[in-house]
């Protein structure tokens, strides 16, 4: 009931302002500037809205992208102190030698990983006790290389050399599955 009378009266002020217009009578001058104050108002506002809304997506889109590059870096970081933690296990005298600094640094960088990764990205393919323990199996493979060096002999060192090498692959693997996801994130982020 209410919805009809608003909708005859509107209906009556559009057909009064048409017959204004059909027969050219000409309006009060505060009607014209009134109709460009509202336009203009409302022109100003719309489009403020929309900038605010935009900056906003693009804010949105920059931090995301901050977020998965900051994972990508500490899984990089990660990657090279295990690295030269392999490449530190070398055989002195008739012991096997480890840097175990390097061990516990990339430890402490994997499971900032995780924390990041429970924050921000649950579907990352990271399980750092994984990653860890088989860093460690890989330097337990190490060591088994050097074991076998016989210090006058260099082919044998150079053998072990290329074990360890391959042992250095092997980690490679294991992180292709999450640097993978990493760049597919920037990708999707890129994409929207």
């Amino acid at each position: 009931m209410v919805t009809g009378v608003f909708v005859g009266i509107g209906s009556l002020v559009i057909w009064y302002f048409s017959c204004l217009a059909i027969e050219k009578q000409v309006l009060p001058g505060n009607y014209e500037f009134l109709t460009r104050f509202l336009s203009t108002l409302t022109a100003t506002f719309v489009g403020a809205f929309l900038a605010f809304k935009f900056n906003s997506k693009l804010d949105q889109k920059k931090l995301e992208r901050e977020k998965v590059e900051f994972l990508y870096n500490k899984l990089h970081a990660y990657s090279r102190a295990a690295k030269r933690y392999l490449w530190s296990i070398k055989r002195e005298s008739d012991k096997t030698v480890r840097d175990n600094s390097l061990a516990e640094e990339a430890r402490e960088l994997i499971y900032e990983c995780e924390l990041y990764k429970h924050m921000y990205f649950e579907d990352v393919p990271l399980n750092p006790s994984y990653q860890y323990a088989e860093l460690e199996r890989l330097a337990g493979e190490c060591d088994k290389h050097w074991s076998k060096v016989d210090e006058e002999d260099i082919q044998s060192r150079l053998d072990a050399c290329q074990l360890v090498g391959n042992e250095v692959q092997k980690f490679d693997q294991l992180i292709v599955p999450i640097n993978k996801w990493c760049l597919d994130a920037a990708n999707r982020i890129n994409e929207k």
